[in-house]
């Protein structure tokens, strides 16, 4: 997925931090920071964690 308004290592820490209430299992940022792969465990949709990610800021999801 892109994330985009991803700037810096607080950005991706942000983030992470907040996937890590719904069972992430792996997080790898792209060398641009504005993409990444996210494996969760369980049945989290792709609405649920783009809903989670841009409730912390002026972040915006795509596929």
């Amino acid at each position: 997925m892109k994330i985009k308004g991803v700037h810096c290592k607080s950005c991706k820490m942000l983030i992470e931090d907040v996937l890590s209430d719904i069972n992430v299992k792996l997080i790898s940022w792209k060398l641009n920071g504005n993409e990444a792969t996210i494996q969760v465990d369980g049945n989290s949709s792709f609405e649920e964690i783009k809903k989670l990610i841009e409730s912390e800021g002026d972040y915006k999801v795509e596929k």
